[in-house]
């Protein structure tokens, strides 16, 4: 069965730990399924901590992001879509330690 989700930002933008615990309370409260969360850099937020408040909640994961222009993986520029790769490989590193299994968004060109 599917799983109905909502995207962080409909609750906050902010990645801030405390803001997205938060968004994971407010979408458990709501009824949700699943929460979408944009890239979340893994320097300035604590993966573990989220991954296991996520999995507390019995929730889903999924990460979206677009790709940016220096990361466009059909440039024909080989170091530009070398970053695109580097890009979608943390993008899907950060999903498997937030216990997801679901990437989405503009990946197969720039956004923008």
């Amino acid at each position: 069965m599917s799983r109905i989700g909502i995207h962080s930002f409909v609750w906050s933008a902010s990645s801030v730990q405390s803001e997205l615990e938060r968004t994971l309370a407010n979408t458990k409260e709501a009824g949700f399924d699943l929460i979408e969360f944009s890239y979340l850099d893994p320097a300035d937020v604590d993966i573990g901590g989220l991954a296991k408040r996520i999995a507390d909640l019995d929730l889903g994961v999924a990460i979206s992001i677009g790709l940016p222009g220096d990361g466009d993986i059909s440039s024909d520029d080989k170091a530009i879509a070398a970053r695109g790769v580097e890009i979608l490989n943390q993008t899907i590193a950060l999903t498997r330690d937030l216990g997801g299994s679901k990437v989405a968004g503009i990946l197969s060109t720039s956004h923008g």
